[in-house]
């Protein structure tokens, strides 16, 4: 039960964080929404509150979410800090690379252990 509350947690920081960093982006733009990146708030925001929805209906599909889009968002931040730095835009980008990416791994993880440990016990 500990891991869930762990994976919940970690999927709200990185909800947050992604509307910040979309908000962050959008403040750069004068908030003119048809220059707003809305794939970004898309793609960082809605599956983590997906994942948020899910987890206390149906766990088994919140912790499959969790575990591909942190895995999505770690891959990501390693592509981009390699590719010559993940922190483009501001200081939003140092938020969600040094905030975001130790709590993508721990609710990946966290989803990950709670899977294989659902898996093991007998029905």
């Amino acid at each position: 039960m500990a891991t869930i509350k762990t994976v919940w947690t970690a999927a709200l920081v990185l909800l947050a964080l992604g509307c910040l960093e979309y908000l962050a982006i959008l403040a750069d733009v004068g908030f003119d929404l048809s220059q707003s990146p809305w794939v970004l708030l898309v793609v960082l925001a809605a599956p983590f509150a997906g994942v948020l929805l899910l987890l206390p209906r149906r766990p088994r599909a919140g912790l499959v979410l969790m575990v591909l889009m942190s895995g999505l968002v770690l891959a990501v931040l390693v592509v981009n800090t390699i590719r010559g730095g993940f922190a483009r835009q501001g200081w939003a980008d140092y938020l969600y690379a040094y905030v975001g990416g130790p709590v993508a791994a721990v609710g990946l993880v966290a989803a990950a252990r709670e899977l294989l440990v659902r898996r093991r016990r007998p029905a």
